[in-house]
């Protein structure tokens, strides 16, 4: 049999090499593309935070399940969660300002669309809000606006409102990717939207908080029928549009 810790040493050392190659990419990617903002309990590269910590976790646990399984016990799996605590706590207190990262995501977005030069005006715009909304073929569909949030960072501002500035920021560095967008106004509230001026739902959908999911499809039913009928189970609701997914909880963000 293999040696207890030098098989396992070797299985972590194999891991966080595939690990720092995965951190290579993921560092290139967060510095080339527009998504400078993650959000997580009102603060800003948290989520990096996490991101990071999780490709630690991921890569050790292929080394420890591979040496788990020869050896049969669970040290393997106490020493990567270990190191993967140790890691986050590292990379959190390391994540940075908010209000720098905030503004920094805003930079970043912009450079990549090609007007850097306009993002010093834009963060510090203090006055600037969202507008009614006037449908000119057809006034009827005029409607005022949603919100009140202006874009220049407030370190007094409540938590709500804070969290409320970074997503709306988010939601338009990340045009034009609508699924995306659409998961961060589900799991946050924000940005706010307007409300649809009709809605034929037949009362499955609330106006207020608009579609949540999308129903399963007909051929689910035919070819998958049993899969469809335990993934309804799962929803907790019924196998509509207005039904909640397991992520999207219908309680405050604080």
């Amino acid at each position: 049999m293999l040696q207890t810790v030098p098989h396992l040493l070797l299985a972590l050392i194999a891991g966080y090499v595939v690990t720092v190659v995965l951190l290579l990419i993921l560092t290139i990617a967060l510095t080339t593309t527009r998504r400078g903002f993650v959000m997580k309990d009102g603060k800003l590269t948290r989520g990096y935070a996490i991101v990071l910590a999780l490709f630690w976790v991921i890569s050790s646990l292929v080394g420890v399940y591979v040496a788990e399984a020869l050896r049969g016990s669970w040290t393997g799996w106490k020493i990567a969660t270990g190191l993967a605590t140790f890691l986050i706590v590292l990379l959190w207190a390391g994540a940075g300002n908010v209000q720098t990262d905030y503004e920094t995501g805003i930079q970043t977005s912009m450079s990549q669309y090609g007007v850097p030069a306009a993002a010093a005006a834009y963060i510090n715009d203090a006055v600037s809000k969202p507008v009614d909304y006037a449908d000119y073929q057809n006034s009827a569909n005029n409607a005022p606006a949603v919100s009140t949030i202006t874009i220049k960072w407030d370190a007094a501002a409540a938590d709500e409102v804070k969290l409320e500035r970074i997503i709306t920021q988010k939601w338009l560095a990340m045009f034009p990717e609508g699924q995306e967008a659409w998961t961060e106004f589900r799991r946050t509230g924000y940005p706010k939207l307007f409300p649809v001026v009709t809605n034929s739902s037949g009362g499955t959908i609330d106006t207020k908080i608009q579609v949540r999911r999308l129903a399963y499809p007909q051929s689910e039913a035919t070819i998958n029928p049993e899969g469809e009928k335990g993934g309804i189970q799962l929803l907790g609701g019924p196998d509509n549009g207005g039904t909640r997914l397991w992520w999207d909880v219908d309680k405050g963000n604080f």
